[in-house]
Formats: structure tokens, sequence, C-alpha cells
């Protein structure tokens, strides 16, 4: 039987500026219960109820054999490959899971198959890195700090996209360090003053890695999306499920094939900028509003704004046979 990992503890940042919420080492912290107070979230709403998600979908990746960490990162250790984004409907998802049973393998990492993850995403007050995206700089950054609750670990990261289309990921375990080793991380890795950044948007989802069996291909599929802005308003993204793959260029894959066969298109998809720009409206939002009306449609919401569907993703489950 699948484990999983119940997680009724999320991590609250502190809106104070960076360096001073890391050097507090997260110490606030919220109950499930505080959390739902706080956010206004409804108790029937999906994903305020991280165990019950969690068990669908360890009941989901019941389909899969199992693959363990170590034999992930032998076959994806790739030193030429691209990534590609995907949006699916509960539908596409559970109809897709069910073509790949027989060429993939479901992540088993820290004892569990799914996991929930916290990331906190910090900007200025003038939102200067949501309007690099918005703006469409071929050079630009985003500042996140990401708790992955299955191992415990926090880690501070910064993400740079060159102006060659290049994506550089660098990053630092915060549990245990120095708050001058956090300085100097920033400093190399950061090019503004840190001391104007704060927490603008935390993001909360279930993940599901699935490997391919045939190649060094790797899928991640974020579900039960929810975005909580830094007054505590709070959206819920329903039944839509974010796919990222991770394969060799020029590659065809087994799951590449089935998501055309399903009319499944790749799409960017910034969670960041998407939950940034739908949590404040007074913000500039041209450039995403495809993906927000998308969005809208998915969560069975209105436009820009609303909770979710919060049945959707249960009856795609009930007509696939898995029942929590």
């Amino acid at each position: 039987m699948t484990q999983y990992i119940t997680e009724r503890k999320i991590p609250v940042i502190p809106a104070i500026p960076v360096i001073s919420a890391i050097s507090a080492n997260h110490a606030t912290e919220a109950t499930h219960e505080c959390a739902m107070q706080r956010d206004n979230i409804s108790p029937k709403d999906k994903t305020a109820n991280p165990e019950k998600m969690l068990k669908l979908r360890a009941l989901q990746a019941e389909m899969f054999g199992r693959i363990s960490l170590e034999e992930t990162n032998k076959k994806a250790s790739l030193l030429d490959r691209i990534e590609s984004k995907y949006l699916l409907s509960g539908d596409q998802y559970v109809r897709l899971l069910g073509e790949l049973t027989d060429t993939y393998s479901v992540l088993e990492a820290y004892g569990t198959v799914v996991s929930s993850y916290v990331t906190s995403y910090y900007d200025d007050d003038a939102f200067t890195l949501y309007y690099q995206h918005h703006n469409g700089h071929s050079d630009r950054y985003k500042l996140r700090m990401r708790h992955y609750l299955s191992s415990g670990e926090s880690y501070l990261e910064v993400k740079h996209r060159t102006n060659r289309g290049a994506t550089q990921k660098s990053r630092i375990n915060t549990c245990g360090v120095e708050r001058g080793d956090i300085v100097r991380f920033l400093i190399e890795k950061f090019p503004y003053d840190i001391s104007g950044f704060r927490p603008v948007l935390t993001t909360v989802y279930t993940r599901m890695t699935l490997v391919s069996d045939e190649g060094s291909e790797r899928i991640t599929f974020d579900t039960d999306l929810r975005f909580i802005g830094a007054d505590g308003r709070s959206y819920d993204c329903g039944s839509l499920v974010i796919a990222e793959s991770k394969h060799e260029r020029l590659a065809h894959t087994v799951a590449q094939k089935k998501m055309k066969e399903l009319s499944v298109r790749k799409a960017s998809f910034s969670k960041y900028c998407v939950g940034t720009a739908l949590l404040n409206r007074g913000l500039k939002s041209n450039r995403f509003k495809p993906k927000l009306l998308y969005l809208s449609r998915a969560s069975d919401a209105g436009a820009y704004g609303g909770f979710g569907g919060q049945t959707s993703v249960n009856s795609c489950f009930r007509r696939a046979g898995v029942t929590a």
C-alpha cells in the first residue's frame, strides 16, 4: 500500500524582509485549523484538507511501479535537456495516467510517492520581479523559499532566466545555516537590494513524479494548487493540473504522444505570476490574461477571483474507480 505523509502544519512566512524571516528560522507556524481561519477557507475546500487529497493521490500512485531517487538521478543525469509544461483538466489527467502505467514508474523519495510543497515568493513593493516577466524581459529573476514537507527541508532559491533562454537555479538549505551564509548567497546570486523584498505570494500544492521506463524523461504533476496572498486571501485552482516534462532534446516520448492524443498542448505557466495577478488586481496583467481565463474555466470560478470547483477532482477519481 502506498505510503503518504499527512502534513497538518503549513509554514507561514511572516510579512517581513527576507533576511529577517530566514533568521527567525521560520518560527511562525500555523496549524491546519488556524491556517484555514486566517485564509478564510471553507472547511469543504479540497486543498484545505491535505490529508484527504494526499490519500487520493497515493491511491492514484498505486497504478505504477516504484523507482528510487537514486535510480531516477542516474536515469535523468542529462547535460542537454529541455523542459516542457502542459496544462490539463482533471479528466485529461486521470485518462493520461491510465495510458502511462505500462511505461512509467512513480518516484519514491523520503518514504513517500506523493507530497505537499509550500513555496513563498518574494518581491519588492514595486513588484519588480513580477513586471520583469510580464513585460517580457529576457533576463529575469525569481526569489522564493521552498518547503519540502516530506523531508522537512527548506531551501532559499534564486531562479535566473538568462537572455539566451537558459534557466539557472541556485539554492541554499536554510536549516541550521548562519545569517552570514544567507547574505553571501544572495549577494552572489541575486542582483537586487534584498532589504526591500518581502513575501507576496504562497503556493500550496501536491506533487507526484513519474519516470520513464524506456528513457530518461521525468514528469512532475502538480495538483490541488492554491494561491495565498500576503493579505490572507486565497484562490483555489480546482481540478487544474500542471505537468512539466524534463527530457532530451528532440525526444518523442510516450507521454508526449498520449497528451497529443488527449488534445493537451504545451503551455507556459508561472505559478508566481499567475497567482500574483489573480490576487492583486491593481497590477497590470495583460500578458497573463489567456492563462487567467483558462484558469477561471478550469477552476469553475468567476474570472480573476473566487474559489475553485470543489467536486471536479473527486468526480474524476470516481469515474476512474478511485475512492478515498
